[in-house]
C-alpha cells in the first residue's frame, strides 16, 4: 500500500512561500535576527491591473481590480475586516495588495516596516518565515 504524506514542508503541489505563512509564525530577517511574529497574511492579486498614469483616462481595461472585504458573519461568529492601516501611501497600498504581504509585530518593528512585501519571503520552514534582502 502507498502512503501519501502531505506537510507544510513539502506540499503536494507547488506553492509560493507566502501561501505557507500562517499567523503566529516567527519572522527572521536576512541577517538572521528575529523581527517578530506574523499577525496577518494576505495573498496578493498579481493579475490586478494598475491605475492609469493619466487620471483622466478611465478606460475599464486600466481600472484597479481587487476584492473588497466587507466583513459579515461566519459559522464562527462575526468576521472582522482586516487589512492595511489607513496611513499607508496609496502607491504602497496598491503594491502590497497586488503582491501580497505579511504584517509583523515585534519590539523593533513599527510604522510601515511592519508590512513585508510577499516577494521578500525566501523560505517558510516549520513555524518560521525567513526573509531575503529588500531590493
Amino acid at each position: 500500500m502507498l502512503d501519501v504524506v502531505i506537510s507544510n514542508q513539502h506540499p503536494l503541489f507547488p506553492t509560493s512561500p507566502l501561501e505557507r505563512v500562517r499567523e503566529g509564525m516567527v519572522v527572521i530577517d536576512e541577517r538572521g535576527r528575529r523581527l517578530g511574529t506574523v499577525v496577518q497574511m494576505r495573498m496578493g492579486y498579481p493579475q490586478a491591473v494598475t491605475a492609469p498614469a493619466d487620471p483622466t483616462d478611465v478606460s475599464p481595461a486600466r481600472a484597479v481590480v481587487a476584492p473588497v472585504d466587507t466583513g459579515g458573519t461566519t459559522a464562527f461568529g462575526i468576521a472582522t475586516p482586516v487589512g492595511l492601516a489607513p496611513d499607508i501611501p496609496d502607491e504602497l497600498r496598491q503594491e502590497l495588495l497586488r503582491a501580497g504581504y505579511i504584517e509583523v509585530v515585534g519590539p523593533n518593528v513599527s510604522g510601515l516596516a511592519r508590512y513585508i512585501h510577499g516577494d521578500r519571503i525566501a523560505e517558510v520552514t516549520g513555524d518560521t518565515v525567513y526573509l531575503r534582502p529588500a531590493s
